[in-house]
């Protein structure tokens, strides 16, 4: 893989996130994270051409990180009202469970 190519795969990753995030399919975005690591490093590894087009390249790709960042933030927020909204039906059920349960044992064994 060349520089250039690194890049493309880049521009490809971030695309592909913020689809992903837009579906707010998370395992899909759990995957493309992890394949970003061995891109980043091939292309620190291997020098990038320094020209306009390149330059232009990154700043879209930046720019994209960057809405998947906000996305991915608003998306953890959406997902921890939900665990929030879960958790207190659990111990409200779980609340009613030890309340309810002695009075239907003491109704059944009387």
């Amino acid at each position: 893989m060349n520089p250039e190519q690194a890049l493309t795969r880049l521009e490809q990753l971030a695309k592909e996130h913020l689809a992903a995030l837009n579906r707010r399919d998370i395992g899909l975005v759990l995957r493309i994270c992890k394949l970003y690591q061995p891109t980043l490093f091939f292309l620190r590894s291997a020098p990038l051409a320094d020209n306009p087009e390149n330059r232009k390249r990154m700043m879209a790709v930046q720019h994209m990180l960057d809405e998947c960042e906000v996305r991915s933030q608003i998306e953890l927020g959406r997902i921890t009202q939900k665990l929030k909204k879960s958790a207190l039906g659990r111990r409200q059920r779980s609340a009613y469970k030890a309340v309810a349960a002695p009075q239907s044992f003491m109704d059944a064994s009387y």
